[in-house]
């Protein structure tokens, strides 16, 4: 004989994907110099920080965060921050993720270096530590 058995898994955390940050020209006339955009996905529960620095600082102003949920019923959330002034050569800009199946929050760096007429991103790895499960 064969029986099915059929239960349910409860997920109390879900740890976020490796964070992606990635940069957008300029366009055109517009009063924004850069934005850099920070990613993550397929976390559980909702609640997720980002928070952005600029050589060291928090940056406050000008950050957007959006959150969404799958089909899967886990989340995805990106943020933005946006440069109004010029970006000097060398600027180092740092996206956190604070999330309660971390450890210690997911960190992306993004350096803007300054070649010719262009600028190129130099991106680091990404650090991250989980709680391990039992």
């Amino acid at each position: 004989k064969f029986f099915i058995v059929s239960y349910s898994v409860f997920c109390e955390s879900l740890p976020p994907i490796p964070l992606k940050i990635s940069y957008k020209e300029r366009r055109g006339d517009s009063s924004v110099f850069l934005t850099l955009v920070c990613e993550t996905a397929a976390f559980y529960p909702k609640n997720l920080t980002f928070t952005w620095s600029k050589n060291g600082t928090e940056i406050t102003t000008g950050i957007h965060t959006t959150e969404r949920q799958n089909t899967e019923g886990l989340f995805e959330a990106s943020s933005s921050v946006e440069e109004t002034q010029s970006v000097q050569n060398g600027t180092v800009y740092i996206c956190r993720v604070s999330h309660i199946s971390l450890q210690t929050p997911g960190i992306r760096n993004y350096t803007i270096y300054k070649f010719g007429c262009t600028w190129e991103p130099l991106i680091d790895v990404y650090i991250y530590s989980c709680l391990p499960t039992k």
